[in-house]
């Protein structure tokens, strides 16, 4: 879980960042102006996932809000996720319904020929 944390923001540094005219907000930042507030454009709602790395372990806060919020490290909260995961991960079937019914037949016909 940790490996997978890091994987993902090392793999957002190296997607780099995008320069063209959308992203750059040319118009939003004209239309903005200086003190003005971005966060409620919806230029910034529709770049703001693309653009930055969410962090699911790591954890940002103050040390005192983190404290507050039960001072739980990397590793316990590592710990929680994989035991959730295994919880309650449904695996998708793969094979088809008739790919299940050849291999039985099959199995079958090898089970009475020996």
């Amino acid at each position: 879980m940790i490996d997978d944390e890091i994987y993902g923001m090392i793999f957002r540094v190296v997607k780099g960042v995008n320069f063209d005219d959308e992203a750059l907000a040319l118009k939003e930042i004209a239309k903005v102006g200086p003190g003005g507030n971005f966060l409620g454009e919806e230029h910034t709602r529709k770049f703001y996932l693309k653009e930055f790395y969410q962090h699911k372990l790591f954890d940002k806060k103050s040390r005192k809000d983190w404290e507050e919020t039960g001072g739980k490290d990397i590793k316990e909260k590592a710990y929680e996720k994989v035991k959730k995961m295994l919880a309650e991960h449904q695996p998708v079937p793969k094979l088809s319904m008739k790919g299940k019914e050849e291999i039985n037949k099959i199995l079958h016909e090898a089970a009475s020929t020996s």
